[in-house]
């Protein structure tokens, strides 16, 4: 149960992010639909969980954690990038 009450609240707190992420920067469409399925998987999972049966009571959280590790996946992957790219015009300024 307590999953599934995390679950929701991460999925509207990632809901909430992208929602802000699409008002104030230019951010490229796939990272926001990434972001979107995320916290629609999340928050489906955690409600999702109140109606399976408890012998299959381990999908929801096989869910979670399948989105949990696309959202940091795909968070890690962009960070990286744009602190390359910081790095990159760092040195061309430099130089």
């Amino acid at each position: 149960m307590v999953y599934s009450i995390l679950g929701i609240l991460v999925g509207i707190l990632t809901i909430i992010q992208v929602i802000f992420m699409a008002i104030g920067k230019k951010e490229r469409f796939c990272l926001i639909a990434v972001y979107i399925v995320c916290g629609l998987g999340f928050t489906g999972s955690g409600i999702g969980s109140f109606f399976i049966p408890k012998d299959v009571d381990y999908i929801p959280i096989l869910c979670l954690l399948f989105f949990a590790i696309l959202y940091l996946a795909i968070t890690y992957i962009i960070l990286k990038k744009r602190k390359t790219a910081q790095q990159h015009k760092i040195r061309s300024g430099k130089e």
